[in-house]
């Protein structure tokens, strides 16, 4: 699905930072690990899907449906990557931009 999304789905492209850090979650995010008993849990990552996933599927919709992410061109060495939305969801790419730029 993902080259057929990046393909054929028309869309807007925006650059973002790649994320990195120390991340605060709660039993909501996908990476929770149950095995704690804390209310929230911290832990380094620098996977975009643990911090940009839930508010992209709560305000935008499903990945790899509504929007999706990939490194382009030279991302990597510019430490960015490029999430590509549906045309329906394109009003979203500026405040993206603002919020991760």
């Amino acid at each position: 699905m993902n080259k057929i999304f990046w393909k054929y789905v028309p869309g807007v492209k925006v650059t973002v930072k790649w994320p990195r850090g120390l991340l605060t979650v709660d039993d909501d995010h996908p990476s929770w690990d149950w095995t704690y008993g804390a209310k929230y849990q911290t832990f380094s990552t620098a996977d975009p899907n643990d911090w940009y996933r839930p508010w992209m599927e709560k305000h935008v919709g499903k990945q790899g449906w509504a929007w999706d992410w990939k490194l382009e061109a030279d991302n990597a060495s510019e430490d960015r990557l490029t999430i590509k939305l549906r045309k329906d969801k394109s009003h979203y790419s500026s405040y993206i931009i603002l919020m991760w730029s």
